[in-house]
């Protein structure tokens, strides 16, 4: 049973986690928009981010194994090594461990047996044998095609690539509606009458659950609320609909009094207050609330 001095703890480590995960995936969107068609990130990439950050986002389907790398820069002479498998099973996606071969004597802790399939000669000296995960020998990708199929899955809908000329949209279909996603520019076409909107303003984490802002969509596409969203908004206000509310009055009272500030400032203020925070919800999601509802001056 948890005492009470370690809750604070917990909430810490969540709200970190959380603010990683946001992060991450806003550095991805933002790569992977200066590309053509896809980014791929090197295993050192990874090696920054949070214990099981890069399991969740492979999970999520926001990553996906892209091709094996051939050569691996060593962590101590600087040398692209040549990576060595097993040729007996070089073709096994399970495949667990390669090697390389360095001479360093700053690898020396990290030096095993080699395996018998490693020849003995000046490139492959088995007493510089090193091992490697085979996890860290993959490159991961995330492409346009692979956020919409996460973006499908979160509204439970299918995604198709439209019919036109250029091939630069990717159609998402949800209870008898649609939006697209732009491939070069990642920005949700909701509704022919507005401009885009950046995929970063509706897909986000909450702690580790990766959301989607649907009541904004709802309100970008002009439409009437599917079933589910009219219970739920007939009903009374919940403790968490008054709270997002409270949010939204702090706002407009703050732009009002210091119109020089930003909604990200803002924001950042109220994640600070106790009162307005009691569940330590990240800055990160309170901006999104908040746009919801408040069109977004040019200084936010």
């Amino acid at each position: 049973m948890a005492t009470q001095a370690s809750i604070p703890n917990i909430k810490t480590q969540d709200k970190e986690i959380e603010h990683a995960l946001n992060s991450i995936l806003l550095t991805l969107l933002e790569k992977l928009r200066n590309t053509e068609e896809q980014y791929l990130i090197p295993f050192y990439e990874t090696y920054e981010w949070p214990d099981g950050a890069l399991d969740k986002l492979v999970d999520l389907g926001i990553l996906t194994p892209g091709p094996e790398i051939d050569f691996l820069p060593c962590p101590s002479c600087g040398i692209e090594h040549i990576i060595m498998t097993d040729p007996s099973i070089v073709e096994d996606r399970e495949l667990t461990d390669a090697f390389i071969s360095c001479s360093n004597p700053v690898m020396e802790n990290l030096r095993v047996d080699a395996p018998t399939w490693i020849a003995s000669d000046a490139d492959h000296n088995q007493a510089h044998v090193i091992r490697i995960p085979c996890k860290k020998l993959h490159l991961w990708q995330i492409t346009p095609f692979q956020l919409a199929q996460v973006v499908a899955k979160l509204l439970d809908g299918v995604t198709f690539t439209e019919d036109i000329p250029d091939n630069s949209h990717i159609t998402i279909l949800y209870h008898r509606r649609s939006i697209s996603l732009h491939r070069n520019y990642l920005k949700l076409i909701c509704n022919p009458i507005d401009a885009p909107i950046p995929l970063n303003e509706f897909l986000y984490f909450e702690g580790v659950t990766l959301s989607f802002d649907r009541e904004r969509l709802i309100h970008q596409t002009k439409e009437e609320p599917d079933q589910f969203t009219r219970v739920k908004e007939s009903a009374q206000p919940t403790a968490t609909q008054k709270l997002h509310k409270k949010w939204q009055e702090q706002y407009e009272y703050k732009i009002k009094q210091y119109p020089h500030k930003t909604q990200q400032e803002i924001a950042e203020e109220i994640s600070k207050d106790s009162t307005l925070n009691p569940k330590e919800v990240a800055p990160e999601t309170i901006q999104k609330i908040l746009r919801r509802e408040t069109k977004t001056p040019k200084n936010a």
